[in-house]
């Protein structure tokens, strides 16, 4: 089982160890996803919620339209990559948008593991059939680290990484750092052990927000660890 907050730390494991296989993530309500990871790296979203369906994607990024989603809909599951190649046969999509399509509606199901706030998980030796995987520009580091700060606001943030007084020092385990923006690396340079969130915040001027994404990006990725929980103040 996982809770809040540990997800991304899961998923973040994975990719550092390279892993081969099928995550599958369980869902209170009976949904599961599958993640399938070729060396650490997303090739394929399998999914029995509806809204990971391949036109569900397609229809999000403009590329087909409202008759097509329709008609889509009530035909056959398929993956993404076999449903844009599909389109492209037909002509309702050009060649040319073929993977700039299906890179993005895989970047949108993986970003969008991190909504989960709670569930269980299961690792399988199973590969993604080779007319479904697809590879992605962006590397998996990269992707869980836009996932925290896309996916996860400031109060589910403090309700992860406890209140003001939490204490957050480096850690040594990370192989490198995903990328980050001017303001996160000088929030990480002050999570230090020395100073809690709300000394960082204050001494930096750097929106809470910011500095609680940066302190669990460190933390899921290796570079930090919770020296110290505080209680929330809510």
């Amino acid at each position: 089982c996982f809770v809040d907050g540990e997800l991304p730390g899961l998923l973040w494991a994975c990719a550092h160890l390279r892993v081969t296989g099928a995550l599958e993530i369980g869902l209170d309500d009976g949904r599961t996803r599958t993640l399938y990871l070729e060396e650490g790296e997303p090739v394929l979203v399998a999914s029995t919620s509806p809204i990971d369906r391949a036109e569900e994607g397609l229809l999000r990024a403009g590329l087909i339209t409202a008759a097509k989603y329709s008609e889509m809909r009530a035909g056959p599951l398929r993956s993404v990559r076999r449903a844009a190649a599909v389109l492209v046969d037909e002509g309702a999509i050009k060649t040319e948008e073929l993977f700039p399509a299906v890179r993005g509606v895989l970047t949108e199901q993986v970003l969008s593991l991190l909504e989960h706030e709670g569930g269980t998980f299961n690792y399988q030796e199973e590969r993604a059939h080779a007319a479904d995987r697809i590879r992605l520009e962006h590397s998996m580091d990269a992707l869980l680290a836009e996932g925290v700060r896309r996916k996860l606001d400031e109060k589910r943030l403090w309700f992860v990484l406890g209140g003001p007084s939490s204490i957050v020092g480096p850690d040594d385990r990370a192989k490198e750092l995903p990328p980050l923006s001017p303001e996160e690396k000088l929030a990480l340079a002050r999570l230090d052990g020395t100073r809690s969130i709300e000394d960082v915040v204050l001494e930096t001027g750097i929106a809470a927000v910011v500095v609680l994404r940066t302190a669990l990006i460190a933390i899921s990725s290796g570079a930090a660890r919770m020296l110290a929980r505080g209680m929330p103040a809510d």
